[in-house]
């Protein structure tokens, strides 16, 4: 039996011609006939004449304000089960939203008016206004083939016996028995259908989220957890259920009570704490508490964030601040104090020159390094290759190095003929100055710093040979990360720790290896190679490279 689709109204009631035109705009694309009133008195005669899905009416209007037109809609019985929305400017108080539902109100709109909001409640309407039509169609139809039924049953007990029409009631009877019972096996499956599937759709998302997720209940019982907080607690589901959430809240983290310490299932919490682990160790984390009305009762949902990256980030940053500053404040006072002695004094000192000289370029390795580690941190470094012979290069570093290091005589061993490869300049400079700083300042003794410079086929290989304090094999690991240093007893060199991380980072960019081999006593090597040619694919023999050199 076809119904035919009803056309839907909706009644558009508000004095301002651009807010109508407005609304008009949000649901002119809804497939719904918009009948339009700039007034309480023209909304009513609009209901005269048609029957309207919903109505979006105005609050504040001229002469009949919402209100009142909605008491007066009421009032007709044709228009009293009409849902209404009161659209307004401001939050009304209590007492007038209170007001609005005692009128038959079924929601209040705010200007701004979110459109698809406003589509989304329109729609629900829409759609009820189908639903009950098809419905009222759907009786009349059956309403009039139950006439014609029962006119055909008129006709046709005239002409059977007694015992034929209690036969055709009892199969009556039987058919509409067992349609009803098909008709409530039906609804109990789907009933059942969709509950699994919002059942499965609920547990896919607890247990597939990366937060860890508590359930707890109003004592505080652990009812259910996800994986992610099976891994970040180190407990099983089973191990959980049979705890407390006292039981894995260590401490709180800002002063604050932490959750299970003073649960209330009516209020929010969120802060930070240590939580206590199944190892007896501690964990900080972010948490956070909603009480949830579920059908059994009252549950609250604990989720946990592992915050101790976080936490060791600021460590660092901290770290890395004072370090900056004391490493900056050093030659800075050394400096001033140079400075002031030649000052009073009104002469030239070598010496006092000498030591500025020192301190500046310290500064300027300092601020070198800050550099260098702001362009590789935001991947704005960039490599100027061109053709470059090694062996020069290392001689020149090695020299320069040299003459700021009276101590220790450095020795360079480089095979006579040019090792010629596509490389930037200053950074290789840079990689050299900052690996024969190091050697240098952990060479407190003196002695010689070989460099060694051979050439592998396909790559240059660079090794710096110290005989200095050498580094324990528990260092070794971190040696290249930012911001780690050594501290080794029988040195005082100081730093940022970005020397060796700098050098690796731009050795990498290069296409070659770093690596470092040091026993404490014994000194210190560390080697480093360098493709001739750049590794994104461009190649260069190194007969070319040498041509274009010359």
């Amino acid at each position: 039996m076809h119904l035919e689709a009803p056309n839907v109204k909706v009644l558009l009631v508000d004095d301002r011609p651009s807010n109508i035109l407005a609304l008009e705009s949000i649901l002119q694309d809804s497939g719904l006939e918009l009948l339009t009133a700039a007034s309480g008195e023209e909304a009513l005669r609009h209901l005269l004449r048609h029957d309207v899905a919903m109505i979006l009416l105005d609050v504040q209007m001229p002469g009949l304000d919402g209100y009142t037109t909605a008491s007066l809609i009421r009032q007709r019985e044709r228009s009293r089960d009409t849902p209404i929305i009161f659209i307004t400017a401001s939050s009304p108080t209590e007492a007038y939203v209170a007001r609005g539902y005692e009128l038959g109100a079924v929601d209040y709109v705010f200007r701004p008016i979110e459109p698809h909001i406003l589509r989304s409640k329109v729609a629900v309407f829409s759609e009820l206004y189908r639903k009950r039509e098809q419905v009222r169609q759907q009786a009349e139809r059956l309403l009039r083939a139950n006439d014609e039924l029962d006119r055909r049953v008129q006709e046709r007990t005239a002409e059977l016996a007694r015992t034929n029409e209690a036969l055709q009631a009892e199969i009556a009877e039987r058919q509409r028995a067992e349609e009803q019972r098909t008709q409530l096996l039906a609804r109990e499956q789907a009933a059942r259908a969709q509950a699994e599937a919002a059942e499965a759709r609920y547990r896919n998302l607890f247990e597939g989220t990366a937060e860890a997720i508590l359930i707890v209940d109003g004592e505080g019982r652990f009812l259910d957890a996800n994986p992610a907080a099976l891994t970040l607690l180190a407990y099983s589901r089973e191990e959980l259920q049979q705890m407390r959430l006292e039981q894995i809240v260590a401490a709180s983290g800002n002063g604050t009570d932490a959750p299970g310490v003073t649960l209330q299932l009516s209020d929010y919490w969120r802060g930070e704490f240590e939580a206590r682990r199944k190892d007896d160790s501690l964990v900080a984390v972010e948490g956070q508490t909603t009480a949830v009305e579920l059908p059994d009762g009252p549950v609250c949902v604990v989720g946990l964030r592992d915050i101790s990256e976080r936490r060791a980030l600021q460590r660092m940053q901290q770290d890395f601040i004072a370090m900056v500053s004391h490493e900056l404040q050093t030659p800075l006072t050394s400096l001033k104090g140079y400075a002031q002695f030649m000052q009073r004094r009104a002469t030239y000192s070598e010496k006092a020159v000498a030591t500025i000289l020192s301190q500046v370029n310290r500064l300027e390795r300092l601020i070198g390094d800050l550099l260098a580690l702001t362009r590789l941190e935001s991947g704005r470094l960039e490599l100027r290759r061109a053709p470059l012979d090694l062996v020069p290069l290392v001689r020149t570093s090695a020299e320069q190095v040299a003459q700021l290091a009276a101590e220790h005589k450095i020795r360079v061993e480089a095979p006579p003929q040019p090792l010629i490869g596509c490389w930037d300049q200053d950074r290789l400079t840079q990689i050299l100055d900052n690996l024969l700083t190091n050697a240098v300042k952990y060479s407190p003794g003196g002695g010689e710093i070989q460099v060694r410079v051979d050439d592998l086929g396909g790559q240059a290989r660079v090794t710096i040979v110290d005989q200095g304090v050498g580094i324990p094999p528990e260092a070794l690991p971190y040696l290249f990360r930012r911001f780690y240093r050594v501290n080794h007893p029988h040195t005082s060199a100081q730093g940022l720790g970005l020397g060796l991380y700098i050098a690796k980072s731009l050795v990498d960019a290069h296409g070659g290896q770093i690596r470092a081999e040091s026993a404490v006593g014994q000194g210190t090597t560390i080697s480093f190679t360098l493709p001739y040619t750049p590794p994104n694919g461009e190649t260069h023999t190194t007969t070319d490279l040498l041509a274009r050199s010359s």
